[in-house]
């Protein structure tokens, strides 16, 4: 098990420990106990043991899960801290836990502690772990790839449609019900546990797949997005490509798309301690802003995955 780093001063100006689990980062403030570090990272370890290459996915989505200790709401989180982000998308952030709780998911996931202290204390008698929960979307999100997904989604519409998970989050979408069905495989082999695999033998069965590797996702190369003049334009192009946009300053920054004519389009904003992915093609130029409307980077989208890092 690797060991806790200590920061000082805090990174983004709040994370004063994280632990490096196989390259996915847990992070918390100094009200976060540090055993909670260190379940959340035997926890992960044991839902990516067999996939190697969903793990290095969610290492170059740049994924992290972020615990919350006692008192702490996840607005506090800097990453949280006035969001608006780029389409009303961001991290992808997704309130999975609709009955209350601090938890959600995203390229940055974030739960209480208590969730992990607590599961490590109780270990079966409840099986709701919302961090295990947010982590699984994530998963789903960043470490697995579109055809993956949609065999998911597939699963979810005939389970749901044969009647089975009425009345549990299971039900409510296809994020949920691999979330929900993730938490019962790598939960204790209780007898409810085991109810609930013959329930919906399919979809444990697809569970196993794709825990197992036995199907595995497209791996993912994030390369640095190579600056242009203001001379650049877009070229036409069919070939889909996608831009992680980082944004590491304390500030919000302004993000625009430029089609062939030259013309730039507003996508929206970026928030501080965020990122986001967008959907493009190839030879797209990008630009960046600050809220002052300075130009700050002007860059070109060349690979199936380009990425911009804003330190400003």
């Amino acid at each position: 098990m690797p060991g806790i780093e200590r920061f000082d001063p805090p990174y983004f100006g709040f994370y004063t420990k994280a632990i490096d689990c196989d390259g996915v980062f847990i992070r918390g403030s100094a009200l976060v106990e540090d055993r909670a570090l260190v379940d959340g990272c035997m926890r992960m370890q044991t839902m990516l043991a067999s996939m190697d290459v969903a793990k290095q996915n969610l290492r170059q989505r740049g994924v992290e899960l972020h615990l919350l200790g006692k008192g702490q709401g996840l607005l506090e989180l800097p990453e949280n801290h006035g969001r608006h982000p780029i389409n009303d998308g961001g991290a992808t952030t997704q309130k999975s836990n609709p009955d209350g709780g601090r938890a959600e998911s995203g390229i940055y996931s974030a739960c209480g502690e208590e969730s992990l202290l607590s599961a490590a204390s109780h270990r079966g008698d409840d099986t709701t772990d919302l961090c295990m929960r947010e982590f699984a979307i994530a998963l789903m999100n960043y470490g697995l790839d579109e055809e993956i997904r949609k065999l998911i989604e597939a699963q979810f519409g005939l389970s749901v449609n044969a009647g089975r998970w009425r009345g549990s989050r299971a039900a409510r979408s296809p994020e949920d019900y691999w979330a929900e069905l993730s938490m019962w495989y790598f939960g204790p082999d209780t007898a409810e546990a085991q109810s609930k695999r013959k329930e919906d033998i399919a979809g444990f069965a697809l569970l196993d797949l794709l825990y197992q590797q036995r199907k595995r996702p497209i791996a993912i190369e994030a390369i640095r997005a190579r600056s242009v003049s203001k001379l650049a334009l877009s070229r036409v192009s069919s070939r889909q490509a996608e831009l992680q946009l980082i944004n590491n300053s304390d500030q919000r920054i302004r993000v625009f798309w430029m089609d062939p004519d030259g013309a730039f389009h507003p996508m929206g904003e970026l928030g501080p301690y965020n990122r986001i992915i967008e959907k493009t093609f190839f030879q797209h130029v990008w630009m960046i802003e600050d809220e002052r409307g300075v130009e700050l980077q002007r860059f070109v989208v060349e690979d199936y995955v380009s990425e911009v890092i804003a330190e400003y």
